[in-house]
């Protein structure tokens, strides 16, 4: 392995947990009120996909999903606490959604369509939190959001053996993770004027 992606894995890992800190300190704050709908899938799934990646020899480009998965858990402990409560039918079809995708996972033989499935879950997760995004735009921290997209572009050069299982759900995260970040500020602007 190139000594440059050992280095981009352990900055990668360092900076996913780091962006965090804000996160959870809003949350505790009262500023931020995560949903644990999105919270819960992310946990399930990027934890698949780390181990999934592991497996197919991406190398230190998975080190950010294995931190993910970890902040992921203790944010969806968080927002069972002091999260979002007005759960709409949106939001409960977004769970079923999600939990037929990993039924789905379970059934696939195959570790690249098995994270194809889970990448699938995983921004379909996001929709909870894009609706809350657009509704209540001052409940999120979009540092998160956005350290994540740009850590996972990083990730991507840390990556050993290229394969639709290493890259894809970096590349589909990096986007769910923009498009959270763009709904958010521009329904800002909009609520202030």
């Amino acid at each position: 392995m190139e000594d440059y992606k050992i280095i981009l894995g352990y900055l990668n890992g360092f900076v996913a947990l780091a962006a965090n800190v804000p996160y959870l300190r809003n949350i505790f704050l009262g500023k931020t009120k995560p949903h644990a709908f999105s919270w819960l899938v992310w946990s399930v799934t990027t934890l698949i996909v780390f181990l999934a990646q592991i497996t197919k020899q991406a190398g230190a480009g998975a080190w950010i999903t294995g931190c993910t998965s970890l902040a992921c858990f203790v944010v969806f402990i968080l927002s069972l606490i002091k999260g979002e409560r007005g759960f709409v039918l949106f939001d409960w079809l977004s769970l079923v959604a999600a939990l037929f995708s990993l039924i789905l996972w379970w059934f696939a033989k195959d570790p690249t369509m098995s994270v194809i499935l889970l990448t699938v879950t995983d921004v379909i997760g996001y929709f909870p939190t894009y609706r809350k995004g657009y509704y209540k735009p001052n409940e999120e921290t979009i540092s998160l959001f956005l350290i994540g997209a740009i850590n996972f572009i990083i990730s991507l050069f840390a990556i050993e053996i290229f394969t639709v299982a290493t890259w894809f759900y970096p590349v589909m995260i990096t986007l769910a993770n923009g498009i959270l970040v763009v709904i958010v500020l521009w329904r800002r602007r909009v609520v202030k004027m």
